[in-house]
């Protein structure tokens, strides 16, 4: 360590262990990720009014919509979009992201299931980030 005009800089290996022992790795980002998509999940759309699935919470969390998150057909119309062209650009980005990716997975398992084929908001339930 060495001191600069009262602060302390940090350096060498000291600095790599302080950034490991400060970093809360992969699981707390997708336990962070699941808390905002479970209060986003049922709130009002911002644009609609309907209440958002997990899908559309996914979807709100990853455009930085999380103050006024939006339905994925609101957010579709918007950006003069389907739906569908919408949700498939988002997965991909989504596959990528470890936290992103289990936040829809936990959607999924959320979705509609039997009779009905699509979740309210038109997503495919059984249709992972991965697939």
């Amino acid at each position: 360590m060495e001191h600069r005009r009262g602060a302390t800089v940090v350096t060498g290996r000291r600095q790599a262990a302080l950034a490991e022992a400060s970093d809360p790795g992969p699981e707390a980002g997708v336990a962070q990720v699941l808390r905002v998509v479970r209060r986003l999940e049922g709130a009002a759309c911002a644009g609609c009014g309907l209440p958002l699935c997990g899908h559309d919470a996914v979807v709100s969390l990853v455009l930085g919509l999380e103050q006024a998150p939006r339905c994925t057909r609101c957010v579709a119309g918007t950006l003069d979009q389907t739906p569908e062209l919408l949700r498939g650009d988002l997965l991909r980005r989504i596959a990528g992201r470890k936290c992103h990716g289990a936040a829809w997975d936990w959607a999924q398992g959320r979705a509609p299931r039997g009779g009905e084929a699509r979740c309210a908001c038109g997503a495919i339930p059984g249709a992972g980030a991965r697939d």
